[in-house]
């Protein structure tokens, strides 16, 4: 009774924050290769966000789902903090091992390009300290930080919504003009994800969460959906003729202040606000269509974005491999397809052995709280 009281818990129906969250990641896996040929199929070279604003949105909408009010379990958040660090840390380890293999079998910049310049004691220490971070994978700092921030969001919101939604909104706007961010070390600059202004999003993502109510009524203005649908085609117009600039590094000063990825600038925050509200309006049909057309598609990216975290460390190591393929000379169509069915197969692979190893836990580690959305589990 208590595997059946388990397998209950563990194997929760597929849903559409779960879906969305795994299309996510599928995006992130094509898209940390550069040059993937099948990059031109995903959102990002159709308008002004990425997967990046869905991951962080998504992770605060699973905090509301999750039904923690305004005295939720400290404890649960900061084991769940723990827990993406830890990954973090372990998995920062083994791509730099394989990009200082790949740099001492004949490819000497792929250190430097992924974000490490040398490799000694302190760069060591940073990786602990969460100050030095590779490219690419630098997006687990933000979720640790956001995951400890999480009991003060929960109590915030306890006092009202607006009062939440207020202080996040102003906090955006300081880091925004002041430029505000952590440090990094023992390279200079600072995180590329800044939590000051990343945090709106995450808690963008909770107040839609508390105040679906209020949500619906935004999805039933035509309006509304009309204004968002006009703003995603201007969008995709713009990326057409460049603007912005996709070299990043020739960008001018205002497309860097508008467009800017790192410090969320406004006109990414306000693409993907377009895209999210078109997005849920479209939700529940898609879903259905899908659940009964095409089930194993739905089961298995809902399952994908259920383990998110094993599916997103797993996918860091297969973009890794793929990144080292294409500047060894293995590239174009065929070999990016192959890639990416091979890499998805195995990404199967780990969150069914992820589902597997949960059955197995005992049942003190199954409460109620381990069938509902997680910010990344």
């Amino acid at each position: 009774m208590a595997r059946m009281a388990r397998l209950a818990l563990t194997m929760r129906s597929p849903n559409a924050i779960d879906f969305l969250r795994g299309v996510a990641l599928l995006e992130i896996l094509v898209n940390h290769v550069p040059g993937n040929a099948l990059s031109r199929l995903t959102h990002r070279q159709y308008g002004w966000s990425d997967a990046a604003e869905a991951l962080i949105f998504l992770a605060g909408l699973a905090l509301a789902m999750r039904g923690a009010g305004p005295r939720g379990d400290i404890r649960a958040e900061w084991l769940r903090a723990g827990k993406i660090y830890v990954w973090h840390v372990l998995f920062t380890f083994i791509l730099m091992t394989m990009y200082f293999v790949a740099c001492l079998k004949g490819d000497p910049g792929i250190l430097a390009e992924n974000g490490t310049q040398r490799m000694d004691a302190s760069t060591l220490a940073g990786v602990f300290l969460l100050t030095h971070q590779l490219r690419y994978f630098d997006i687990l700092p933000l979720y640790v930080l956001l995951a400890l921030l999480s009991p003060f969001v929960l109590r915030a919101a306890g006092v009202g919504l607006a009062g939440l939604l207020t202080t996040s909104c102003a906090v955006y706007l300081f880091a925004r003009a002041s430029g505000i961010d952590a440090p990094a070390w023992p390279q200079e600059g600072q995180w590329y994800f800044n939590l000051f202004a990343w945090q709106f999003l995450f808690v963008l993502g909770y107040v839609c969460g508390r105040a679906r109510e209020t949500c619906a009524s935004f999805l039933a203005s035509r309006l509304l959906i009309g204004a968002a649908v006009a703003l995603l085609a201007v969008a995709a117009l713009a990326m057409h003729v460049g603007l912005p600039d996709q070299n990043v590094a020739t960008r001018g000063a205002l497309q860097k202040a508008l467009w800017d990825k790192g410090d969320l600038g406004p006109m990414r925050l306000l693409h993907f606000l377009a895209l999210a509200l078109v997005v849920a309006r479209l939700s529940g049909p898609i879903g259905a269509w899908l659940a009964r057309h095409a089930a194993w598609t739905w089961i298995c990216v809902s399952t994908l974005g259920r383990y998110s975290l094993h599916t997103f460390c797993a996918a860091a190591l297969l973009s890794a491999i793929g990144q080292i393929a294409h500047r060894a000379g293995f590239r174009g169509v065929v070999f990016d397809t192959a890639f990416f069915l091979t890499s998805l197969c195995l990404l199967l692979a780990v969150v069914r052995l992820a589902r597997a190893r949960r059955l197995r836990a005992p049942p003190a580690l199954c409460g109620p709280g381990a069938s509902a959305p997680s910010v990344l589990r």
